[in-house]
């Protein structure tokens, strides 16, 4: 059987008790954007995978270097930016 992981919309969000749309500090009121919450609905997913994001673009800034596409300096400034 396939998981479905459900999080709350932005304009569900929204309706929390800090009032205004989510993280605004209420300084907005009204809908989120169906656009807006479209860019953000993986959000929830990208906090927990952040550890892999890292290790995958370490590697592939390790990847393009030996192929030659980055020079030495330019991994090395990329991997200690992901460190």
């Amino acid at each position: 059987s396939i998981t479905t992981i459900s999080s709350p919309t932005m304009s569900e969000q929204a309706e929390g008790s800090r009032g205004g749309l989510f993280g605004t500090g209420g300084r907005f009121s009204g809908q989120v954007d169906p656009i807006m919450e479209k860019f953000n609905e993986s959000i929830n997913f990208d906090k927990r995978m952040w550890s892999q994001d890292l290790r995958g673009s370490i590697a592939y800034a390790k990847a393009t270097q030996k192929v030659g596409i980055l020079t030495e300096e330019e991994r090395d400034t990329i991997v200690a930016g992901f460190e």
